[in-house]
This record gives C-alpha cells, sequence and structure tokens, in this order.
C-alpha cells in the first residue's frame, strides 16, 4: 500500500560459516556416537565371548566325565548368558544326585545278590529236611516258594510270556491255598493265541492277592479264582474275577477313576502300585478297570497292547 520495496542483504560468507559451523558439529556428534556405540558394543561382545568360553571351557570338563565343575558367574557376565549358567548348573546338580543314586542301587544290589543264593540255599536245606521225615506237602510248599522267589527276584522288570505268568501265579495261589487250608478253588483259562503273548512280571500278583484276602469271606464254601486272558484284535485282555463278597459301587467308582484310597492297614498299596507299573509300562495305551453291575463278587479286566513272544 505504500509503494516501498523492502530489501533483505545478507553477507554470503556469514551464511556459509554457520551452515559449515552446524556440518562439523553434526558431524563431530555422530563420530562421537559412532564411537560410543563401538566401544560399547565391543565391551558387550567381550563379556558375551569370555562368558560363552567360561561355558564351553566347564562343559568340557563335564564332557570328560567331571561333574563336580561349576559355572562360576562373575559381574560382568551378561544376564542372558547368567540364566544359561544357573541352567547348566542345577541340570549338574541333578545329574549328580541321579548318578549318585544310581550307584547307591547298584551297590545295594550287588551286596543284595548274596541274600537269594543264600536263601535258595537254606530253603533247599529244609526241603530235604522234610522229604526226609516223610513231609511231603511241607516240601512241595517250600519248593513252590523258592521258585516263586527265584521268579521274582531275577529280573523282575522282564516281559514273560502269559503262559510263563500264569504257571508262576498257579505257585503263588498254590501257597495262598496252603495258607487258608484251601478254602478256595482256582482255575486258569488262556487261549491259545494268548498263550505267546508278552507281559510284565508281577503285574497281576497284587489283583490275585487282593482277592484272595479282601473278596472271600471265612465262611463262604463255594469260593473262587478265575484268571482268563485272551485276545480282541491288538490287544491282550487278562480278568481276575472271584465271587466273593464284591465291592461297593462308591469303591468300584474310584478304581475306575485311578483314586487308589489307601486303606487301614495298606490293602490298596498293592493295587496302587500296579497301577503305577501300568502306566510306566504302557502309558495310556495300558488300562485296567472293574466291572460294575456283577450280581457277585468282583471282576477286574487289565488291558494292554499285544506283543507276541517269537519262537
Amino acid at each position: 500500500k505504500t509503494g516501498w520495496d523492502i530489501v533483505n542483504v545478507t553477507s554470503l560468507t556469514q551464511l556459509t560459516k554457520s551452515l559449515n559451523r552446524q556440518m562439523y558439529l553434526i558431524l563431530a556428534i555422530s563420530v562421537a556416537v559412532l564411537l560410543l556405540a563401538i566401544f560399547l558394543s565391543t565391551g558387550l561382545s567381550e563379556n558375551i565371548i569370555s562368558s560363552i568360553k567360561r561355558i564351553i571351557a566347564k562343559m568340557e570338563k563335564v564332557k570328560n566325565g567331571d561333574l563336580s565343575v561349576r559355572v562360576d558367574k562373575g559381574k560382568q557376565m551378561p544376564m542372558e548368558i547368567e540364566t544359561i549358567a544357573d541352567g547348566l548348573n542345577d541340570m549338574l546338580e541333578k545329574l549328580n544326585e541321579a548318578l549318585t543314586r544310581q550307584q547307591e542301587a547298584q551297590i545295594a544290589a550287588l551286596e543284595a545278590q548274596i541274600n537269594p543264593h543264600f536263601l535258595y540255599n537254606t530253603l533247599d536245606t529244609i526241603n530235604w529236611m522234610a522229604i526226609d521225615r516223610d513231609q511231603y506237602d511241607i516240601s512241595n510248599a517250600i519248593s513252590a516258594l523258592a521258585n516263586i522267589l527265584r521268579y521274582a527276584i531275577v529280573d523282575s522288570n522282564a516281559e514273560v510270556s502269559v503262559l510263563d505268568e500264569m504257571e508262576w501265579l498257579k505257585k503263588y495261589v498254590y501257597l495262598q491255598q496252603y495258607r487258608v487250608k484251601g478254602q478256595f478253588t482256582y482255575s486258569v483259562e488262556v487261549e491259545e493265541d494268548a498263550k505267546k503273548a508278552l507281559i510284565h512280571k508281577l503285574l497281576l500278583q497284587p489283583f490275585v492277592e487282593n482277592a484272595v484276602k479282601h473278596g472271600f469271606t471265612p465262611e463262604q464254601e463255594d469260593a473262587n479264582l478265575k484268571v482268563c486272558a485272551k485276545t480282541e484284535g491288538d490287544r491282550l485282555i487278562i480278568s481276575i474275577e472271584d465271587n466273593g463278597k464284591g465291592m461297593e459301587p462308591s469303591m468300584i467308582e474310584d478304581f475306575n477313576s485311578g483314586r487308589f484310597i489307601e486303606t487301614k492297614g495298606g490293602s490298596n498299596i498293592g493295587i496302587k502300585n500296579a497301577a503305577t507299573r501300568l502306566e510306566m509300562y504302557y502309558s495310556s495305551a495300558g488300562t485296567m478297570r472293574v466291572l460294575p453291575d456283577l450280581e457277585r463278587g468282583t471282576c477286574i479286566v487289565i488291558s494292554i497292547p499285544l506283543k507276541k513272544k517269537q519262537d
């Protein structure tokens, strides 16, 4: 509106100097930050590398059999490497404890090997003493006991044929019948196809013992225990059945639900151990249950994967 022209004149030299100062400042700061980053990363890398080398050195000692070594944690050790060191130390501690227990168990097993031989020889001596006195019932009982112990002690976790397990059960039941003066009868039914099927030793004994001890009443005259084995597809089915007093519905429900409550006198301990062994050997593929709604007695059915013994 005034009609004036306003002109601003700036020195190019001064403007250039200002820009140059800003560029030099930015460059100096960039170089300083870069040097600081290099310094910090180098220090951190050295800490990581030295910590890893320390762990590797300890692992080499472990590899050579020294399980007493532990990784020392320093103040300069990164947190992530410290976590790895803690894990390695904890693993070595548990491994050392496990090996110690294993060595103790091996020593105990070696020491225990003396006892069975002494026991067998003693039972054999008593057996001949009974034979000399024409006590053949006592001789048969002693022979059955010796066979039971030998079968149970030697490689107790081994797999045997169903036929061998049933033969051992006969000796065991014979002693039980001898103890209660023949108050119950015993029968075995094994299908031809199931005779060579494999089963772990002593898996059936707790169920048979439970039936004899708790299934029958002293006044029962027709007490009978029956064990059957058959195959169904790729499964081996074994049933232990008695015609005794049976089980309460609540007990059957607890049994089939896997709840083995220890009763007075610990009568369920053997069943619980059998269930644990079944789980260890066959995982979820092994099952056992009590058949409900029986008019009389108890029937326990065990089902495991079918595995046959080769000729």
